[in-house]
């Protein structure tokens, strides 16, 4: 099995960001529960991806070649996968990156679909978890399922038919995670957030349970 973990964050103003702190946490711990498994991280921060801008190739040719961008051969690494865990901060309310990528992903399976009702979308099924961090306390964590889980849920809903996992608990796709304390430090124009570093391990726990879970139901399937 395969498992890609996308950090969203456009972050360059630290060595690694909490996106990818905690995309790679969770592929680490994957990778203790399911020995065997590959796993491989995308920092989207490094990469090129222009929005969609409607050109109708993609009908044809279920692929999208319209730019010299690094979207195809990230397309080709979700393809190939089993799984996916989407790590991403609020902005305006997700990354541009993945915004643009999620457009892209999109249009190649609504086109293939609405111009063949029998066209088989190429990651339907596959199980994903969103892992979503802010900069807000606890008590103001549930207002951003409109800006975080949401957006991801309709963009891989249909017609891309992604299967997002199940907690058994809120936010039920994936996990909220925020800072127990933001400090201020001179000559830094960014708060500095400090983590409680067991509730991270716990959240990422409970996303890494329910997504082995939903891998092991679609294999004995």
């Amino acid at each position: 099995m395969k498992v890609i973990a996308i950090s969203a964050a456009n972050i360059r103003h630290q060595p690694e960001g909490t996106s990818v702190r905690l995309a790679r946490a969770a592929l680490e711990r994957l990778q203790a529960l399911l020995p065997g498994v590959t796993t491989e991280l995308i920092p989207l921060v490094d990469k090129e991806i222009q929005p969609c801008i409607g050109c109708g190739s993609c009908a044809a040719t279920h692929a999208c070649g319209r730019f010299s961008d690094d979207f195809a051969r990230i397309y080709q690494q979700l393809l190939t996968s089993d799984a996916l865990i989407v790590v991403t901060a609020h902005y305006a309310p997700i990354p541009a990156k993945l915004c643009a990528l999620f457009e892209r992903i999109e249009s190649i399976s609504f086109l293939g679909w609405h111009n063949n009702p029998d066209f088989a979308r190429p990651l339907a099924g596959k199980p994903y978890a969103v892992i979503g961090h802010c900069g807000g306390p606890p008590a103001i964590w549930e207002s951003y399922y409109d800006v975080i889980f949401a957006p991801v849920k309709n963009a891989l809903g249909f017609p891309v038919s992604m299967q997002p996992v199940d907690t058994g608990e809120w936010p039920h796709i994936g996990v909220m995670l925020g800072p127990r304390e933001i400090q201020k430090e001179a000559g830094n124009p960014f708060p500095v957030q400090i983590y409680d570093e067991n509730l991270i391990e716990e959240r990422i726990d409970i996303v890494v349970l329910s997504l082995a879970e939903s891998l092991m139901s679609k294999r004995k399937d």
